[in-house]
């Protein structure tokens, strides 16, 4: 199975939203983006973010609590302690994901953060 979110319907990028195999969702990379535009500020656009995952996620037959792994990209790495509040308030009470950090940018330069994960299907 697979589909495209509103907003990748749009890209030029060969890629699927998701892909279910095995007993597992495979999220490609989230964005803060709403109706084809990256929302501004750090904050606002990981909670998008998070909101975007969520939504893929049910599409594939998971949700936040079945998540696994996440591979994280944030931009600076002066946004890692937000960023960490931030994934603790979508992942909490816990257990969380394993997951893989990394201070990178984003395939455009208004991106801050972008996030895939790899989760069981509910």
């Amino acid at each position: 199975m697979s589909t495209s979110t509103p907003a990748q319907q749009s890209s030029i990028r060969p890629l699927s939203s998701f892909r279910v195999h095995g007993g597992l969702v495979y999220v490609s990379g989230q964005v803060g983006v709403a109706d084809g535009k990256i929302v501004e500020g750090f904050e606002a656009q990981t909670r998008l973010t998070f909101e975007n995952l969520r939504s893929v996620l049910k599409q594939g037959g998971s949700s936040l609590d079945k998540v696994i792994k996440c591979g994280c990209f944030i931009r600076d790495k002066k946004y890692a302690d937000e960023f960490n509040r931030l994934y603790a308030d979508y992942f909490a009470p816990g257990p969380y994901p394993a997951r893989t950090t990394l201070i990178a940018g984003p395939s455009t330069d208004a991106v801050l953060v972008e996030i895939e994960a790899i989760a069981a299907i509910a």
